[in-house]
């Protein structure tokens, strides 16, 4: 963790401080759970959900308060947005992504985490030839699950619906995640805007109450 972890500096934690406060709570007679206790404190200030511990006949434990306590997980229901707001809707068979119709004739796709899903981009836009905005929700997401690798095809994928004409511009609302965000613990369902890198920028609005 102190040779190869790349955010304190980034989180504001002081390393050895931390190591000066927590290695005073073992010992060579410590038990498990005293051990399990210490580690867990020590690492719980990085407040990092990418920062995990599993033990046998524990449940996962997180740095990060938001992914380990599932706070605020009754602010998002994709049921609500599926019964009150799309039409049309199918559902790719891993479950990772959800995609219909707004009332208006928006395509809508929900990814419920970031991975290969996200190729239901090119199944969105092939139903919907003619879309000019794309709302992309990436609310409640359980973030990637192969780092680096499928969120730059996601990315990709992105790129090329804003840039090929299909779907000029894309819009992420509240693209925080479970795991949290650098800096902080805290997960908004909000509405957000996107800046298209190949025309103009477009507005997507969801109803702040749609949870």
């Amino acid at each position: 963790m102190d040779e190869r972890y790349g955010n304190f500096d980034l989180r504001s934690v002081d390393w050895d401080a931390a190591w000066e406060q927590w290695s005073l709570k073992v010992s060579a007679d410590s038990d498990d759970d005293e051990l399990w206790a210490a580690i867990t404190g020590m690492l719980a200030i990085t407040d990092d959900g990418h920062v995990q511990m599993l033990r046998p006949g524990e449940e996962h434990w997180s740095a990060n308060a938001v992914f380990r306590d599932e706070i605020g997980d009754d602010r998002f229901d994709l049921d609500v947005v599926k019964d009150s707001y799309l039409e049309d809707i199918e559902t790719s068979n891993d479950g990772g992504a959800t995609w219909g119709t707004l009332p208006d004739g928006t395509p809508y796709v929900y990814f419920a985490y970031v991975a290969q899903n996200m190729r239901a981009i090119e199944d969105v836009l092939d139903a919907h030839p003619d879309a000019r905005v794309l709302v992309i929700d990436m609310r409640h997401n359980g973030g990637a699950t192969s780092p680096g690798r499928s969120t730059n095809s996601g990315c990709s994928l992105v790129r090329r619906a804003r840039c090929s004409g299909r779907a000029r511009a894309t819009v992420p609302i509240a693209t925080t995640s479970r795991r949290g965000r650098p800096g902080r613990s805290s997960r908004e369902d909000t509405t957000a805007t996107s800046t298209s890198s190949c025309s103009r920028t477009a507005t997507r609005s969801v109803p702040a109450n749609v949870r």
